[in-house]
């Protein structure tokens, strides 16, 4: 039975916090398997609530990515595929709907391609984008602090989502979390795009990934730190057990796989696998549940509206906590992009623990059995053309091609708004 169908009448509904965070890869959490403790708040929810093993995002990098989360949309149908697009207004946002259904709405951001100038500000009474620091600075604590501060402006129940940056590059070192101490190298305490494209290219580029890594993690400790600050503080404020929290991220990152440092343009499991989980004011009889299943975090919006007993007419993907209870799942969709330019796009469905993967520039095909090959080495497109498996992907992808979209919508980038995306390696 779900928490929606336990309440009464009367009974209020809980509030709702979203909280993502920017280039958090799943396998890099002990939760998924990650030996380093990286993230400890995690893992405690996560031992109190849903956990969903095989979460996939719908795409590769920020922008698209969290429009989808926000719109349940395909990166396809919203068409916030590039830095210059942004979320339709034509497309129905899930604060949107819970603002029309007396939820006070509050998002906090700290990075510039989920602003107000791309769309994210629909339906948000409060939209606070004053922690844009850029990709050097150090944001996880401030960006906690002008949470819980907007908070206290408006009234429950409330939804609030709050996207952390800190993990996205530059990955700059937390010595009090330790993870690089003992590192006697040449690169420096602050790992900039730059100084990590130089390594990339360079004649041995896996002598300094040890270090690399244990710097990313680093920063994804300090961000796991801030969220539980942030989750603990309002169970002080609004009492434990009256709030909701989903915690996922945008996206992952490479580390030298294919060849390369950083995110964007791939589906690989790399960058497209993201952490997931449900925690807080759910059905008791769910906490501490891992789920199996392949599933899409554009279902988040549906999952929030099923829990507060509220209609989903119009919102997509599956309800996760009915999937959590009975099981069942459905194809998960991913698409890669890049910023600027139509180049390097990708198709991507997952279903039965195969993925295949479409390249439109070239109209080739990979295929993978993720359980057997869960980093997507060994190609089994050739091998396997001909039988039943591609066969159903092939038409699944087909399906996927034909779903409806929303007309573009442009943004004007100023020469500022270029400088701010270079520096975040947005721009070539």
């Amino acid at each position: 039975m779900s928490c929606a169908a336990e309440r009464t009448p009367s009974a209020p509904r809980p509030n709702v916090v979203l909280v993502t965070v920017d280039t958090l890869r799943a396998d890099h959490m002990e939760a998924y398997g990650y030996d380093r403790p990286t993230s400890p708040v995690f893992s405690r929810l996560a031992a109190s609530g849903v956990r969903f093993g095989h979460a996939l995002s719908q795409a590769p990098w920020t922008l698209p990515s969290m429009a989808s989360v926000h719109t349940s949309l395909y990166p396809s149908q919203h068409g916030a595929v590039d830095a210059e697009t942004a979320i339709p207004e034509a497309a129905e946002t899930l604060a949107e709907r819970l603002r029309a259904a007396g939820y006070s709405t509050v998002g906090v951001v700290s990075h510039d391609v989920v602003a107000r100038k791309y769309g994210f500000a629909q339906g948000f009474d409060v939209f606070d984008e004053s922690h844009l620091l850029g990709h050097g600075a150090v944001t996880s604590r401030g960006l906690s602090r002008i949470a819980l501060a907007r908070l206290g402006e408006v009234a429950e129940p409330f939804f609030l989502w709050v996207h952390f940056f800190d993990p996205h590059f530059t990955y700059v070192r937390h010595p009090g979390v330790g993870f690089a101490d003992g590192y006697d190298g040449e690169l420096p305490d602050r790992l900039t795009r730059e100084r990590l494209v130089r390594e990339e290219s360079g004649p041995d580029p896996e002598r300094h990934l040890d270090y690399v890594e244990a710097v990313y993690d680093e920063e994804v400790a300090y961000t796991d730190r801030w969220i539980g600050r942030l989750w603990e503080e309002i169970g002080v404020r609004y009492g434990e057990g009256r709030s909701v929290l989903l915690l996922t991220a945008d996206h992952g990152e490479y580390f030298l796989e294919r060849g390369r440092f950083f995110h964007g343009r791939d589906v690989y499991d790399a960058l497209v696998h993201v952490p997931l989980l449900i925690a807080g004011a759910i059905d008791p009889q769910l906490r501490g549940r891992v789920v199996a299943q392949t599933v899409e975090t554009r279902s988040i919006p549906r999952t929030i509206l099923a829990l507060l007993g509220l209609p989903g007419d119009g919102f997509g993907g599956a309800d996760l906590l009915a999937v959590a209870r009975a099981g069942g799942g459905e194809p998960a969709f991913s698409e890669g992009s890049w910023a600027f330019g139509s180049a390097d796009r990708k198709r991507a469905v997952v279903s039965d623990g195969w993925k295949l993967i479409h390249r439109l520039d070239d109209d080739g095909y990979e295929l993978y059995e993720l359980g057997s090959d869960p980093r997507e080495l060994d190609d089994r497109y050739e091998a396997e053309e001909d039988g039943p498996v591609t066969d159903r992907l092939h038409r699944l992808l087909d399906g996927f091609a034909e779903l409806p979209r929303l007309e573009r919508q442009p943004v004007g980038l100023s020469g500022e708004d270029l400088e701010r995306l270079r520096a975040l390696g947005y721009v070539p």
